[in-house]
């Protein structure tokens, strides 16, 4: 079985890229570019595309490779590429062979500059994963005198040079169809003999197809085995076959090839400018599909390729990086050596990943700083709590009513806590209530002032007056008072009031009590002096182990005294009192005359609005209350409120600063990015004409930007040292944080560094697929770079 399933290699028929030349709209007007009528273009054969310059052979050979659009075409149009296998790609709708089955050499060598010689010329084999032709190439590196440049990079060789490595690359693969766009302008006449004979050799040995481009008929005479013409934007070959006429037609010798091809250059320039309206009526041809045709699927990403595809495009990626650090090593003096060395620092990409690290991080550990500062201010039991009192012809604060409204406060209530969480991880003594008893206007006495020095009488009838704050000890807004374990040996006497009976007692005449600066100045009082006053019935000493300030917890109201409940209670039950007592001698203990509710800062929202407010809070909006009769603190909700409220427009201003800062690096990275596919830009190109996919060219694109991201990283890891060691506790001071709050956070900073490796990865892919999308066509894209 024949290798090849058809003589030819391509067929065009009714098909051109045509412009206008001017603008005025006729149908009689000139058009330039190329109109293909119908034309073969043969296998093992050398085909030379003549035409004087301008005539529209580089339009007819972007046309024919599939790199230029056919702007112009008919029911029957075609541009059918037969493959080895056999099958027909219609290239008109967007069929494309796999890849290594068709190669280029451009006018100019297009060679990827950041990477060595040889890894251009297998370019396209990496791709295509063969390595049929790899002893061929290997054989032309040899008979083109590149033994001595395979291994320099592509930016150090001249321009000769290079394009002998671009003809190396076309070849490397083993293609079906080779186009060469003038390959041998850059050359001397010696090293042009030696391209065009490796060309020829390799059409006749591979039994497939060369189409050469060229203005110079000499080497046309000498080294094409068949000639076609370009002339009035049309395509002339032999009319019979629609085959490019046979070289030998020209004579025998070269010399006389060469004449006959300058005459028929000047035949052509005699061609009548191809005009609209010839165009439209009197070019015509019946029609004739081809079978067993296949039309490619228009993807995005295209050919995946091999592994060692992607294998290039990282090393690609990563020598535009490395190339500085080459020339460092070559570098005369060491400050030359040192520029080269960091020049990737200063690259645009580096510096905006620097910024973007920057910002990200520094941004995060404002925001977890102000949260924790609020965070531990909530914890404190002077704003976890507000208090509750019943207003007029409210409940009687017993126990029972108060485990009542424990339980209607702290309802499970799982939506509401979500709702309003603002700190997911909070150790708070919580969702639970205290309560206090008021004894006001109190009477006491000195034991000085009584008869016998104690507290058993007295002789005053205008004894002082004090109002006295009764606490519950376990109570957090109280742990802090000083002294309070001398307490601890009255608890048990404490836990027995609830079950007491008449005539049940205690035995400690221990009273323990608090008692605000401005009391004990008052009354020329020391800690450990003592006063007299009566609770309930029966006389006590009060002693005094601590001088505070302000009694916890007291609000607009001012007390003297702070006494703790189990001091309270044990007295209480030491003698009853018979007003405490009922019929059958059962106890009812003292009212409870406020109630501190404490809450955690998830829960304060759904708490507050369980309560029937008077002028309810905005926030409790079609919430229904559950708790009845009471007044709460108005100060501390309100507090709190702002509180919640200050860390929520905090939340919201840090959003808003990342979201502005993340759209600046986008634009920056964005800008970059383009800046370096454009830069690339012709790199680019020669890889997707040479059937690479949009993944492989954002894949480099990554790799560089990786790269660069790493040295961004080791960048601002200075950074991050030089400020936690030099500028973090000054911060700290001036913010009022706690230095801790400010260390080095690592979950912060890998957050940091994947948001901003995300990001540019986003932009990576926005801006090659958009390069992408723009570029489908890439003869004009090479052209204009």
């Amino acid at each position: 079985m024949n290798r090849h399933h058809s003589s030819c290699a391509l067929n065009l028929t009714r098909v051109g890229c045509i412009y206008k030349d001017s603008d005025i709209d006729t149908a009689r007007e000139t058009i330039s570019g190329v109109y293909v009528h119908d034309f073969k273009i043969p296998r093992g054969k050398l085909t030379a595309i003549l035409g004087e310059s301008g005539s529209g052979k580089s339009t007819f050979l972007g046309l024919a490779a599939g790199l230029r659009r056919a702007n112009h075409t008919v029911t029957d149009s075609q541009i059918d590429y037969f493959s080895n296998d056999g099958s027909v790609w219609d290239v008109l709708s967007n069929g494309r062979p796999q890849s290594g089955e068709i190669a280029f050499v451009f006018q100019e060598a297009q060679l990827i500059k950041a990477i060595p010689a040889k890894y251009n010329a297998e370019m396209p084999r990496k791709l295509a994963g063969s390595n049929a032709a790899q002893s061929a190439s290997s054989g032309l590196v040899e008979r083109l005198k590149l033994s001595a440049h395979w291994s320099k990079l592509s930016e150090n060789l001249s321009g000769g040079q290079a394009q002998r490595v671009a003809i190396i690359r076309a070849v490397a693969v083993n293609p079906n169809l080779i186009f060469c766009d003038e390959p041998t302008s850059s050359l001397d006449d010696t090293m042009s003999k030696l391209v065009l004979e490796a060309l020829r050799d390799w059409a006749e040995e591979s039994d497939c197809a060369v189409v050469w481009v060229t203005h110079e008929l000499a080497l046309a005479a000498s080294y094409a085995h068949q000639i076609a013409l370009v002339a009035g934007s049309q395509v002339f070959c032999d009319d019979a076959t629609r085959l490019p006429w046979d070289a030998a037609l020209f004579g025998d010798t070269v010399e006389s090839r060469k004449i006959a091809l300058e005459d028929l250059i000047d035949q052509g320039r005699s061609v009548p400018a191809l005009t609209q309206h010839k165009l439209s009526t009197e070019i015509q041809r019946p029609s004739s599909a081809q079978q067993n045709k296949k039309v490619g699927k228009n993807k995005f990403f295209g050919n995946f390729g091999t592994f060692a595809s992607y294998g290039f495009v990282v090393q690609c990626g990563w020598f535009e990086i490395a190339k500085s650090l080459k020339r460092s090593a070559v570098a005369p003096n060491l400050f030359s050596r040192l520029k080269d060395r960091i020049e990737p620092l200063f690259k645009s990409i580096t510096i905006i990943l620097f910024l973007g690290l920057t910002v990200f991080y520094f941004l995060s550990l404002s925001q977890n700083a102000i949260e924790k500062k609020i965070e531990a201010r909530l914890a404190e039991p002077s704003y976890a709590h507000f208090t509750l009192e019943p207003v007029f012809g409210g409940p009687n604060l017993t126990v029972q009513k108060l485990l009542s409204i424990e339980e209607k406060l702290f309802a499970d209530d799982t939506t509401s806590a979500k709702e309003n969480n603002v700190f997911a991880e909070t150790e708070f003594v919580s969702d639970t209530i205290f309560g206090r008893h008021e004894l006001l206007l109190k009477q006491f006495w000195f034991p000085d002032e009584t008869e016998d020095g104690t507290c058993a009488s007295r002789r005053l009838t205008a004894p002082y007056d004090a109002d006295i704050l009764v606490f519950d000890e376990e109570e957090p807004l109280f742990q802090t008072l000083p002294e309070l374990d001398q307490i601890s040996v009255l608890k048990s006497a404490s836990e027995q009031t609830s079950g007491l009976q008449a005539g049940d007692s205690s035995t400690s005449d221990l009273v323990i009590a608090w008692a605000t600066t401005s009391f004990m100045k008052k009354y020329r009082l020391t800690n450990n002096d003592r006063i007299c006053m009566k609770l309930f019935s029966e006389p006590i000493e009060v002693s005094f182990v601590e001088t505070i300030e302000k009694i916890p917890g007291s609000g607009k109201k001012v007390f003297h005294i702070a006494m703790a409940r189990t001091t309270h209670d044990s007295h209480f039950a030491r003698e009853l009192p018979v007003n405490f007592q009922d019929g059958q001698g059962n106890i009812t203990p003292p009212l409870v005359k406020k109630v501190a509710v404490y809450f955690s800062p998830e829960n304060f929202i759904s708490v507050a609005c369980r309560l029937d407010l008077k002028a309810p809070f905005d926030w409790c909006e079609g919430r229904p209350a559950t708790v009845s009769g009471f007044k709460p603190n108005r100060d501390i909700l309100d507090q709190v409120k702002g509180i919640l409220d200050v860390v929520s427009g905090a939340r919201s201003a840090f959003a808003i600063l990342a979201i502005t800062f993340a759209l600046t690096i986008i634009l920056s990275t964005a800008l970059a990015i383009s800046a370096f596919v454009q830069q690339n830009e012709k790199s680019i190109a020669v890889m997707r004409a040479f059937g690479y996919s949009a993944l492989h060219l954002i894949i480099m694109v990554l790799t560089q930007i990786t790269v660069l991201l790493t040295l961004a990283f080791g960048l601002f890891c200075l950074v991050l040292l030089v400020f936690h060691f030099g500028f973090a506790a000054y911060v700290a001071k001036q913010f009022g944080v706690d230095p801790s709050l400010l260390s080095l956070q690592p979950d912060l900073l890998w957050a940091s560094t994947l948001r901003i490796f995300l990001i540019s990865l986003l932009v990576d892919i926005i801006v090659v697929a958009s390069w992408w999308l723009n570029n489908r066509y890439l003869s004009e894209t090479l052209q204009k770079i």
